[in-house]
């Protein structure tokens, strides 16, 4: 997501991937160590998303910024999928939607940014500036 802002790209990647937030993968550990009975491997994906539903989602939180219109390919081909599910959703957790983890993810690189000095606040200022246009409705 990051780069999809900082670079100003054309284009976002044509490929589906499954989706989960740190937050959710962190509790779900938690929740395995505190669970005697918990063993083997288990699949956390909140969602199975294709990149242009996050670049809808990043337009829809700050329509001040310029976000690509179109994927890598000519053809609008939704059919590599990165991983598989089986849909069933976890009894375990609440999990969150996409457009709060975007928010999230933006908010803690916008303070990645500020101590590290990158970017010369463009990170910051572009995301500020979409917060102040949103929170003026």
């Amino acid at each position: 997501m990051h780069t999809l802002i900082e670079t100003r790209s054309e284009t976002f990647l044509n490929a589906t991937f499954g989706w989960v937030n740190v937050k959710d993968v962190a509790y779900a550990h938690i929740l395995a160590f505190q669970t005697p009975s918990a063993k083997g491997r288990y699949r956390l994906v909140e969602r199975v998303a294709h990149f242009s539903d996050i670049v809808k989602a990043l337009h829809e939180l700050y329509p001040r910024i310029s976000f690509p219109q179109k994927s890598t390919t000519t053809e609008d081909d939704k059919s590599k999928v990165y991983c598989e599910t089986d849909q069933r959703p976890p009894k375990t957790t609440n999990l969150r939607f996409v457009a709060e983890q975007i928010k999230d993810h933006l908010r803690r690189q916008e303070t990645y940014s500020d101590v590290q000095s990158q970017n010369n606040g463009t990170v910051k200022q572009r995301i500020s500036e979409s917060t102040e246009s949103t929170t003026d409705r």
